[in-house]
């Protein structure tokens, strides 16, 4: 559904992007259901009936420099820091660029849950419900997301080859 989206992709991979109906899903139930009731005979007319139906939409690269110049730059920043690995990023720089700096907005809507904590939590369901609502929900989704992408992208990071040399020495 997203025209942009899949003329990116394309771009970006300098291939051409098929893409199906938005409701395949709802499409596929209803014909799976029509196989089950004995409608239908197998898949192969299950996907005779939907090539009949609907046609694919194509996206082809046009605009690929961009995307070109992004890959040749990450791919001899990476030949740059193997070789060199005292040019990689240091641990607070990462930890400033990929982990802190993204959380402001994350702890930005989990304010919203600031009301819901306080003494005014009776009055704001009472008389806001949406908000209180939207407030445990988004705020909620905020705090869970800013614990599960930090531990991610700790988990994604290198292991510190002075750390692991200690372990080793101290565990036979």
């Amino acid at each position: 559904r997203n025209r942009l989206l899949n003329q990116m992709t394309a771009d970006a991979i300098g291939r051409r992007v098929v893409v199906g109906p938005y409701e395949a899903t709802a499409m596929g139930n209803v014909l799976v259901q029509a196989m089950g009731a004995g409608d239908l005979r197998d898949r192969r007319h299950i996907r005779r009936i939907v090539a009949d139906a609907v046609s694919p939409g194509r996206y082809e690269p046009q605009d690929t420099v961009p995307w070109d110049w992004a890959r040749a730059r990450f791919v001899e920043l990476l030949r740059r820091w193997r070789a060199e690995p005292r040019l990689r990023p240091s641990r607070g720089r990462i930890w400033s660029q990929h982990i802190l700096l993204p959380q402001i907005p994350n702890l930005l809507v989990s304010l919203t849950l600031l009301p819901m904590l306080s003494e005014m939590r009776g009055w704001v369901r009472l008389f806001m419900p949406d908000y209180s609502w939207i407030a445990w929900i988004c705020g909620g989704f905020a705090v869970m997301w800013t614990f599960v992408r930090t531990g991610l992208i700790l988990r994604s990071l290198p292991k510190s080859p002075a750390l692991n040399t200690q372990m080793e020495d101290t565990h036979p």
